[in-house]
């Protein structure tokens, strides 16, 4: 998992440097990485590719809003660790948050008189109180993160699903695959693993090319599912034999091409 921390230009960049170093070399391991963001006054903040979650640090200013609702358009959660009660205004901001972190008791008061809905989780801060050890700390943390990628992958899962018109299993698993896909696509994150365990799918399971291909024209996917077997032709070598449709190989696969991870 790749996890990218966000804070304001603000009087306290100084405290949220230090949060932002302290956890990252917090997690140095092969499950979890944690990736800086040198944001500075000014600088945009919609990267890509695109983290699999964000970590915000402190009430954010314009330009941190816009990358949230960047990470909204393209489904990537957010935690929230407000450090203040002056931070805990939400206005519109509730919407792009998936977990609120709060790490002092009064955040805790505040956000009870609130009545605040979604996923709240309190865990003190090592470097400002006694109450928890750094180990202790971390652990939770990390709980955190996966606790909320895995429920935000969850909630893809279900809104996909949602899209693809009832009908035979295989034909919705392969419509799925392709939103699934775009999603991919758009924060640069697609792999040669999910295009090898696409094409496996593919060969191994038998449906009606033709209902197929009305799936792909009503759910207009039928341009990216060809330019998906356009690249597993490429790099799983899957034979036209078990193409539904012609491959495309036109700008666009190109610059897909381009930004493939391995």
């Amino acid at each position: 998992m790749t996890v990218q921390f966000l804070y304001p230009f603000s009087s306290r960049k100084e405290f949220f440097q230090k949060m932002e170093n302290f956890l990252c070399k917090g997690f140095l391991d092969d499950e979890l990485s944690m990736t800086p963001l040198r944001y500075e006054g000014g600088a945009t903040t919609n990267r890509l590719p695109a983290p699999e979650m964000y970590h915000l640090l402190g009430y954010p200013d314009e330009k941190i809003m816009s990358c949230l609702k960047h990470a909204h358009r393209l489904r990537v959660p957010v935690i929230y660790s407000p450090f203040d009660v002056t931070a805990l205004v939400f206005d519109n901001m509730e919407r792009y948050v998936s977990a609120l972190h709060l790490n002092s008791k009064m955040e805790q008061k505040t956000i009870a008189k609130k009545k605040y809905k979604g996923k709240c989780i309190f865990i003190p801060n090592s470097l400002t109180t006694t109450q928890i050890t750094t180990q202790a700390m971390m652990l939770q943390l990390r709980q955190l993160y996966f606790e909320v990628l895995e429920l935000n992958r969850e909630n893809l899962r279900k809104e996909i699903a949602a899209k693809v018109p009832q009908t035979d299993e295989a034909l919705r698993e392969i419509c799925q695959q392709v939103l699934y896909a775009q999603l991919l696509i758009d924060r640069q994150r697609l792999t040669h693993q999910f295009l090898t365990d696409f094409s496996s799918y593919l060969v191994q399971t038998s449906y009606d090319e033709g209902k197929l291909q009305q799936l792909l024209q009503t759910l207009k996917i039928y341009n990216l599912m060809a330019r998906l077997l356009q690249l597993m032709s490429e790099t799983t070598q899957l034979s036209e034999g078990f193409m539904p449709i012609s491959p495309l190989d036109d700008k666009t696969t190109k610059q897909i091409r381009l930004n493939l991870e391995k």
